[in-house]
């Protein structure tokens, strides 16, 4: 299983337009996924955290940078 992390906003919001196409190519190969939408660095952190101890395939669409204490 996949796990996807979207930052909605990313781009002007071409990483959500991304995200779309992505996960409908997903269903198409059905492959088992799951995502979250971030809605602030302090958000994507706290779920980085949790989610780190789930899933060890995470993918990032539409994040530039990010910092982890």
């Amino acid at each position: 299983m996949y796990h996807f992390i979207i930052n909605p906003s990313a781009g002007n919001g071409r990483a959500q337009k991304s995200w779309t196409k992505i996960q409908k190519k997903l269903c198409q190969l059905n492959l088992k996924h799951s995502y979250y939408l971030t809605t602030s660095s302090t958000d994507l952190k706290q779920h980085l955290r949790q989610q780190a101890k789930l899933t060890p395939k995470t993918i990032f669409v539409g994040m530039v940078r990010f910092i982890m204490p």
